[in-house]
C-alpha cells in the first residue's frame, strides 16, 4: 500500500535550522534593522555585520553561508567582498508552511 502523501507541505528543514540558531537570529534582525533605517535595497558587507554585532569574522561568514544556503538573505560578489541583504525566498517557504496552522489557530473557538 502506498503511503498518502499529506495535503500540507513538506516543512522547509534548512531554513527552520537556520532560524534555530541565536546568532543567525541576531543577524537576521540586525539586516532588518539596518534595511528600515537605510534606502531598500542597502546590502552590507561581512566587515561590516561582524563590526557591528561584535562576531569575529570567520563566525560571520559561517553563519552567513547558513543563512544563504536558506534563501533567508542573499549574496553578491564584488571583487574580494561579498555584500548580503535580506532575501525572501526561506520566509515564504517558512510562511507557506505554518499558514494551514495559523489558520487554524485563528478559527474563533466556540
Amino acid at each position: 500500500m502506498e503511503p498518502q502523501a499529506s495535503p500540507f507541505p513538506l516543512p522547509p528543514l534548512e531554513v527552520l535550522r537556520a532560524l534555530a540558531d541565536p546568532t543567525r537570529l541576531r543577524i537576521l534582525s540586525y539586516l532588518l534593522e539596518a534595511k528600515q533605517a537605510c534606502q531598500a535595497g542597502r546590502e552590507w558587507n561581512g566587515g561590516s555585520i561582524s563590526q557591528t554585532l561584535g562576531l569575529a569574522q570567520p563566525t560571520v561568514s559561517h553563519h552567513m553561508k547558513q543563512l544563504v544556503g536558506a534563501g533567508l538573505v542573499t549574496a553578491i560578489k564584488e571583487g574580494t567582498t561579498v555584500y548580503y541583504s535580506l532575501g525572501s525566498e526561506g520566509f515564504q517557504e517558512v510562511r507557506v508552511y505554518l499558514e494551514p496552522f495559523l489558520a487554524i489557530s485563528a478559527t474563533p473557538k466556540e
